[in-house]
């Protein structure tokens, strides 16, 4: 699928975990909780695939604690990869990425629906909580702005 992925004009992708330094993700064989993560190395292969988009709305993207996250963060910031429906702030959370291509602007939003019932904009790190009001609200004023 390499090819396929290199020739693209815009690769998105759902990470839905962080990277973890030495990442043993916890499968619920021999625990009670299901934690995933992604190893280092691992970035290697959304290099390859050209990223330039990666999506935050994953489930478990806090598993291994909010510097987990930050840290994933840096690592899409550092490539000059652009995220949404997470960040370091439910605020840049939950902004609309805007990305500017070959004379087309796409309009990026995104939100975990496990937690559908959370409307506060909250202080901490995270995915981008659904308040499918001001989404929808969003989605207007980004097709009227073009």
């Amino acid at each position: 699928i390499a090819p396929f992925f290199r020739s693209a004009d815009l690769v998105h992708v759902s990470n839905e975990v962080s990277f973890v330094r030495g990442c043993k993700p916890q499968t619920g064989q021999d625990k009670t909780e299901l934690k995933f993560c992604s190893r280092d190395r691992h970035i290697k292969l959304l290099e390859a695939l050209n990223t330039k988009l990666v999506e935050l709305t994953g489930s478990h993207l806090t598993d291994y604690g909010s510097r987990a996250m930050a840290r994933t963060i840096q690592m899409y910031e550092k490539r000059g990869w652009l995220w949404f429906g997470g960040g370091r702030t439910q605020i840049e959370a939950s902004e609309p990425r805007i990305v500017e291509h070959h004379g087309n602007r796409l309009a990026f939003v995104g939100c975990n629906a496990v937690n559908w019932w959370v409307k506060a904009i909250s202080p901490g790190l995270g995915t981008a909580n659904c308040d499918w009001a001001r989404m929808r609200w969003q989605i207007q004023e980004l097709r009227r702005d073009g």
